[in-house]
Protein backbone atom coordinates (compact mmCIF):
# COMPACT_ATOMS: atom_id res chain seq x y z
CA UNK A 1 0.00 0.00 0.00
CA UNK A 2 1.50 3.69 -0.54
CA UNK A 3 1.80 5.98 2.25
CA UNK A 4 -0.05 9.36 3.04
CA UNK A 5 1.79 12.31 3.72
CA UNK A 6 -0.32 14.28 6.26
CA UNK A 7 0.04 17.67 8.19
CA UNK A 8 -1.22 18.23 11.45
CA UNK A 9 -4.35 20.79 11.62
CA UNK A 10 -5.94 21.52 14.99
CA UNK A 11 -9.52 22.29 15.22
CA UNK A 12 -11.06 24.21 18.06
CA UNK A 13 -14.95 24.63 18.21
CA UNK A 14 -18.10 24.28 21.22
CA UNK A 15 -20.65 21.19 20.48
CA UNK A 16 -23.54 20.75 23.52
CA UNK A 17 -25.14 17.57 24.59
CA UNK A 18 -26.85 16.31 27.65
CA UNK A 19 -23.45 14.56 28.47
CA UNK A 20 -20.12 14.20 27.26
CA UNK A 21 -20.68 11.10 25.15
CA UNK A 22 -24.03 13.11 23.25
CA UNK A 23 -21.88 16.15 22.73
CA UNK A 24 -18.60 14.14 21.75
CA UNK A 25 -21.03 12.36 19.14
CA UNK A 26 -22.09 15.76 17.79
CA UNK A 27 -18.70 17.23 17.80
CA UNK A 28 -17.71 14.42 15.17
CA UNK A 29 -20.55 14.82 12.69
CA UNK A 30 -19.71 18.02 12.49
CA UNK A 31 -15.78 17.61 12.33
CA UNK A 32 -16.48 14.56 9.35
CA UNK A 33 -18.80 17.39 7.05
CA UNK A 34 -16.23 19.94 7.88
CA UNK A 35 -13.36 17.30 6.41
CA UNK A 36 -15.78 16.55 3.27
CA UNK A 37 -16.09 20.05 2.27
CA UNK A 38 -12.41 20.19 2.94
CA UNK A 39 -11.64 17.41 1.03
CA UNK A 40 -14.12 19.09 -1.96
CA UNK A 41 -12.31 22.42 -1.50
CA UNK A 42 -8.70 21.21 -1.99
CA UNK A 43 -8.71 18.13 -3.54
CA UNK A 44 -6.94 16.62 -0.74
CA UNK A 45 -8.35 14.02 1.92
CA UNK A 46 -9.18 15.50 5.09
CA UNK A 47 -9.58 13.32 8.07
CA UNK A 48 -9.52 13.06 11.78
CA UNK A 49 -6.78 11.22 13.52
CA UNK A 50 -7.72 11.72 16.96
CA UNK A 51 -10.95 11.82 18.77
CA UNK A 52 -12.78 14.99 19.92
CA UNK A 53 -11.61 16.01 24.00
CA UNK A 54 -11.99 18.33 26.47
CA UNK A 55 -8.93 20.49 25.77
CA UNK A 56 -9.05 21.63 29.62
CA UNK A 57 -8.74 18.20 30.49
CA UNK A 58 -7.01 16.18 27.77
CA UNK A 59 -4.22 17.79 26.27
CA UNK A 60 -3.55 17.75 22.46
CA UNK A 61 -0.86 14.74 21.19
CA UNK A 62 -0.61 14.50 17.53
CA UNK A 63 -0.35 10.87 15.97
CA UNK A 64 2.82 8.92 15.93
CA UNK A 65 3.62 8.00 12.02
CA UNK A 66 3.59 4.67 11.52
CA UNK A 67 4.08 2.04 8.00
CA UNK A 68 1.03 4.06 6.44
CA UNK A 69 0.46 7.42 7.80
CA UNK A 70 3.92 9.92 8.20
CA UNK A 71 4.21 13.70 7.92
CA UNK A 72 4.76 15.21 4.97
CA UNK A 73 8.09 16.94 4.57
CA UNK A 74 8.55 20.48 5.10
CA UNK A 75 8.08 21.33 1.31
CA UNK A 76 5.02 19.57 0.82
CA UNK A 77 3.44 20.93 4.11
CA UNK A 78 3.87 24.70 2.92
CA UNK A 79 2.08 24.02 -0.43
CA UNK A 80 -1.33 22.07 1.75
CA UNK A 81 -1.24 24.43 3.99
CA UNK A 82 -1.04 27.27 1.30
CA UNK A 83 -3.99 26.12 -0.17
CA UNK A 84 -6.06 26.21 3.12
CA UNK A 85 -4.64 29.75 3.25
CA UNK A 86 -6.45 29.89 -0.12
CA UNK A 87 -9.64 28.54 0.71
CA UNK A 88 -12.60 31.11 -0.25
CA UNK A 89 -13.69 31.32 3.27
CA UNK A 90 -17.39 32.51 2.48
CA UNK A 91 -18.09 30.30 -0.09
CA UNK A 92 -17.13 27.45 2.49
CA UNK A 93 -19.82 29.17 5.21
CA UNK A 94 -22.08 29.19 2.33
CA UNK A 95 -21.80 25.66 1.48
CA UNK A 96 -22.24 24.57 5.55
CA UNK A 97 -25.59 26.59 5.89
CA UNK A 98 -26.74 25.07 2.82
CA UNK A 99 -26.33 21.55 4.10
CA UNK A 100 -27.92 22.62 6.79
CA UNK A 101 -30.92 23.44 4.84
CA UNK A 102 -30.92 20.73 3.24
CA UNK A 103 -29.53 17.30 4.93
CA UNK A 104 -29.89 15.41 1.57
CA UNK A 105 -27.15 17.05 -0.01
CA UNK A 106 -25.29 15.71 2.05
CA UNK A 107 -25.47 12.29 0.31
CA UNK A 108 -23.50 13.06 -2.94
CA UNK A 109 -20.78 14.98 -0.84
CA UNK A 110 -20.42 12.39 1.05
CA UNK A 111 -19.92 9.63 -1.28
CA UNK A 112 -17.10 12.26 -3.13
CA UNK A 113 -15.48 12.04 0.24
CA UNK A 114 -15.52 8.55 0.65
CA UNK A 115 -14.02 8.32 -3.21
CA UNK A 116 -11.17 11.10 -2.39
CA UNK A 117 -10.24 8.52 0.62
CA UNK A 118 -10.53 5.45 -1.88
CA UNK A 119 -8.56 7.04 -4.69
CA UNK A 120 -4.86 6.38 -4.08
CA UNK A 121 -5.34 2.61 -2.85
CA UNK A 122 -8.69 1.56 -4.16
CA UNK A 123 -9.02 3.55 -7.72
CA UNK A 124 -11.74 1.42 -8.74
CA UNK A 125 -13.74 1.39 -6.06
CA UNK A 126 -13.02 5.63 -5.79
CA UNK A 127 -14.85 6.03 -9.30
CA UNK A 128 -17.89 3.96 -8.02
CA UNK A 129 -18.43 6.57 -5.25
CA UNK A 130 -17.73 9.81 -7.76
CA UNK A 131 -20.48 8.63 -10.02
CA UNK A 132 -22.65 7.81 -6.70
CA UNK A 133 -22.34 11.47 -6.36
CA UNK A 134 -23.18 12.38 -9.37
CA UNK A 135 -25.49 10.11 -9.87
CA UNK A 136 -26.97 11.26 -6.30
CA UNK A 137 -27.32 15.01 -7.21
CA UNK A 138 -29.12 14.38 -10.37
CA UNK A 139 -31.58 12.77 -8.27
CA UNK A 140 -32.01 15.71 -5.59
CA UNK A 141 -32.21 17.92 -8.81
CA UNK A 142 -34.14 15.80 -11.20
CA UNK A 143 -35.58 12.97 -9.85
CA UNK A 144 -39.42 12.93 -10.80
CA UNK A 145 -41.99 13.01 -7.51
CA UNK A 146 -45.00 11.96 -9.35
CA UNK A 147 -44.52 9.88 -11.69
CA UNK A 148 -46.78 8.63 -14.34
CA UNK A 149 -47.53 4.75 -14.18
CA UNK A 150 -46.85 1.76 -16.26
CA UNK A 151 -50.73 0.91 -17.52
CA UNK A 152 -50.27 -2.87 -17.45
CA UNK A 153 -49.10 -2.97 -13.70
CA UNK A 154 -49.72 0.61 -12.64
CA UNK A 155 -46.36 0.67 -11.16
CA UNK A 156 -44.49 4.45 -10.98
CA UNK A 157 -42.70 5.10 -14.23
CA UNK A 158 -39.25 6.25 -12.36
CA UNK A 159 -36.37 8.27 -14.01
CA UNK A 160 -33.77 5.85 -14.50
CA UNK A 161 -30.55 6.36 -12.84
CA UNK A 162 -28.64 6.43 -16.11
CA UNK A 163 -31.00 9.36 -17.14
CA UNK A 164 -30.48 11.20 -14.25
CA UNK A 165 -26.99 11.00 -14.46
CA UNK A 166 -26.39 12.13 -17.27
CA UNK A 167 -28.73 14.91 -16.92
CA UNK A 168 -26.55 15.96 -13.87
CA UNK A 169 -23.51 15.81 -16.50
CA UNK A 170 -24.93 18.35 -18.49
CA UNK A 171 -25.21 21.10 -15.79
CA UNK A 172 -21.02 21.32 -16.06
CA UNK A 173 -20.23 19.58 -19.40
CA UNK A 174 -21.38 20.34 -22.83
CA UNK A 175 -24.09 17.59 -23.90
CA UNK A 176 -21.70 16.17 -26.24
CA UNK A 177 -18.49 15.84 -23.59
CA UNK A 178 -21.73 14.44 -20.84
CA UNK A 179 -22.20 11.59 -23.39
CA UNK A 180 -18.54 10.61 -23.87
CA UNK A 181 -18.08 10.47 -20.20
CA UNK A 182 -21.29 9.03 -19.13
CA UNK A 183 -20.20 6.20 -21.48
CA UNK A 184 -16.73 5.61 -20.12
CA UNK A 185 -17.77 5.79 -16.62
CA UNK A 186 -20.70 3.33 -16.69
CA UNK A 187 -19.17 0.25 -17.59
CA UNK A 188 -16.17 0.70 -14.88
CA UNK A 189 -18.43 2.10 -12.48
CA UNK A 190 -20.87 -1.57 -13.21
CA UNK A 191 -17.91 -3.61 -13.30
CA UNK A 192 -16.72 -2.94 -9.80
CA UNK A 193 -19.97 -2.58 -8.56
CA UNK A 194 -21.49 -5.25 -9.97
CA UNK A 195 -18.82 -8.29 -10.40
CA UNK A 196 -16.41 -6.68 -8.15
CA UNK A 197 -13.75 -5.86 -11.49
CA UNK A 198 -10.35 -3.58 -10.46
CA UNK A 199 -9.20 -1.59 -13.52
CA UNK A 200 -6.74 0.10 -11.70
CA UNK A 201 -2.86 -0.66 -9.66
CA UNK A 202 -4.15 -2.46 -7.01
CA UNK A 203 -3.40 -6.15 -8.07
CA UNK A 204 -0.27 -4.96 -7.58
CA UNK A 205 -0.27 -3.02 -4.01
CA UNK A 206 -0.21 0.40 -6.21
CA UNK A 207 3.23 -0.47 -8.19
CA UNK A 208 3.00 0.92 -11.76
CA UNK A 209 4.78 0.70 -14.60
CA UNK A 210 6.03 3.79 -16.36
CA UNK A 211 4.73 3.92 -19.78
CA UNK A 212 6.37 3.71 -22.90
CA UNK A 213 6.41 5.96 -25.54
CA UNK A 214 6.48 3.29 -27.85
CA UNK A 215 4.06 1.26 -26.78
CA UNK A 216 0.14 1.42 -26.98
CA UNK A 217 -1.74 2.92 -24.00
CA UNK A 218 -2.72 0.16 -21.77
CA UNK A 219 -6.48 0.04 -20.49
CA UNK A 220 -5.33 1.03 -16.57
CA UNK A 221 -3.89 4.13 -18.42
CA UNK A 222 -7.38 4.73 -20.00
CA UNK A 223 -9.16 3.93 -16.81
CA UNK A 224 -7.49 6.44 -14.47
CA UNK A 225 -7.49 9.50 -17.06
CA UNK A 226 -10.56 9.29 -18.15
CA UNK A 227 -12.42 6.98 -15.63
CA UNK A 228 -10.22 8.07 -12.33
CA UNK A 229 -9.44 11.57 -12.76
CA UNK A 230 -12.77 12.82 -14.79
CA UNK A 231 -15.14 10.95 -12.76
CA UNK A 232 -13.96 12.83 -9.79
CA UNK A 233 -13.18 16.26 -11.53
CA UNK A 234 -16.91 16.12 -12.45
CA UNK A 235 -18.54 15.47 -9.59
CA UNK A 236 -16.32 18.41 -7.27
CA UNK A 237 -17.73 20.92 -10.12
CA UNK A 238 -20.84 19.17 -10.07
CA UNK A 239 -20.85 19.43 -6.27
CA UNK A 240 -19.29 23.03 -5.49
CA UNK A 241 -22.13 24.48 -7.67
CA UNK A 242 -25.15 22.52 -6.07
CA UNK A 243 -23.47 23.71 -2.37
CA UNK A 244 -23.09 26.94 -3.05
CA UNK A 245 -26.71 26.84 -4.26
CA UNK A 246 -26.18 27.79 -8.50
CA UNK A 247 -28.29 24.85 -9.56
CA UNK A 248 -31.79 24.41 -8.92
CA UNK A 249 -34.37 21.29 -8.71
CA UNK A 250 -36.18 20.58 -11.54
CA UNK A 251 -38.48 18.08 -10.51
CA UNK A 252 -41.76 18.30 -11.28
Amino acid sequence: MQIHPWIPVIVEGRSTGYNWNSASHKAHKELYRLCALLSLETEQHWTRRERANATESTPIVLPEPNLFLRRANPAIERELRQRIAEIDEAHLLKAWDNLQRNQAWERPLYAYYQGIGLALNFPSFAVVAFVAAIEETGKLLFATENPAKYPQCNRPMFNPASRLFRQALELVLEPGKAKQIADDLYPWRSGTAHSGTLFGNETTFGDWILPEALLPSRPADRFFTFGLNDSQRTARNLLRKLLAGELTPHKC
